[in-house]
């Protein structure tokens, strides 16, 4: 068997049918759809079933609660395809995934495809760059673009996975994808890089985790980052090149800092001077361990890092305030 799809299921009766139905429609059929719901409590369970009645090549996995890492784990676990791809319960797949895939799979490599990004007021489809250079270049590129969080976006051989014992990190709150896309991605024998629009990231679900707001994230981002950073450190590029990526490592850090901020400004029960009092705080949490020792990717890097060595709170919050509105947040 050529793919296996793994689904995660958690509540997600609203937009899971369109999900399945989106891949159970196309003509190919070397492929086997793996649907782990996650301790669900509205009637996705049904909905699954209904789908295991109708379809052999789909099977149903039923667990307890644990996050998107443990369905996905699991998934993993318990599928049998030569190539594993993510999809999730809200997302949906363009009719021509399977036929552009087919022909993009690399052993003991990774494929790279595009999405396009659904938000409640509008669409926007990704771009990447086709490189054509070494695996250095393309992880830094990948890195750089941001293009490697995603693991919806990818096709990942089954026995580099095996072979690497690779996991999501199941304690990891946020991030565990670009952490297993991370070090998938360093040791690969290559990556084909796809610019092809196959794929619907679907923000619009007002319950989506990715709306809403999380505590304590300038706690948790250095446990990524200490993670993301011990996989370069440990990888066989040399040391130039890792610096390189150390590079990207720090621009995507401070990039978690403006995170941790945007989440900050959710909380609408702040005040003006608590707000910024808090990020005068954060600043100094994350300066005090994270010094800007490996260079700047551009200019927007060394401005947020200026402003994090000098807590200019004031600042880092009206440039949040843009991003958002841009974003349409």
């Amino acid at each position: 068997m050529k793919f296996s799809i793994i689904i995660p299921v958690y509540n997600a009766e609203e937009k899971l049918n369109r999900c399945i139905d989106s891949i159970v429609s196309q003509s190919f059929s070397d492929y086997e759809i793996v649907l782990v719901n996650d301790g669900s409590t509205d009637n996705s369970a049904e909905i699954c079933n209904d789908y295991c009645k109708k379809y052999s090549f789909i099977k149903y996995i039923e667990k307890v609660n644990g996050g998107a890492s443990s369905a996905r784990n699991a998934g993993i676990e318990n599928s049998s395809g030569d190539f594993v791809l993510f999809v999730d319960s809200d997302d949906y797949v363009d009719a021509d995934y399977f036929e552009k895939l087919d022909s993009n799979c690399i052993e003991s490599g990774m494929s790279v495809f595009t999405y396009t990004w659904i938000r409640k007021n509008s669409r926007d489809k990704r771009e990447i760059k086709e490189i054509t250079g070494s695996n250095f270049d393309k992880i830094y590129y990948l890195m750089a673009s941001r293009t490697i969080n995603s693991p919806y976006s990818k096709v990942f051989d089954r026995y580099l996975i095996d072979s690497l014992n690779l996991k999501f990190d199941e304690n990891m709150p946020v991030a565990e994808d670009f952490n297993f896309c991370l070090r998938y991605a360093v040791s690969c024998n290559d990556i084909n890089i796809l610019n092809e629009s196959i794929y619907f990231y679907d923000t619009t679900n007002e319950t989506s985790l990715v709306n809403k707001r999380k505590d304590n994230m300038i706690d948790v981002y250095p446990f990524v980052f200490d993670y993301a950073f011990s996989t370069i450190e440990n990888s066989s590029f040399s040391v130039k090149e890792k610096n390189w990526l150390f590079r990207v490592w720090d621009k995507l850090h401070t990039d978690s800092f403006i995170t941790c901020v945007m989440e900050e400004l959710k909380d609408e029960s702040l005040s003006s001077g608590e707000l910024l009092n808090r990020i005068k705080e954060m600043c100094s949490k994350f300066y005090s361990v994270y010094k800007p020792l490996y260079g700047y990717v551009n200019a927007v890097h060394f401005f947020v890092r200026f402003c994090i060595k000098y807590r200019l709170s004031f600042a880092l919050l009206m440039a949040c305030r843009v991003y958002s509105r841009l974003r349409g947040k």
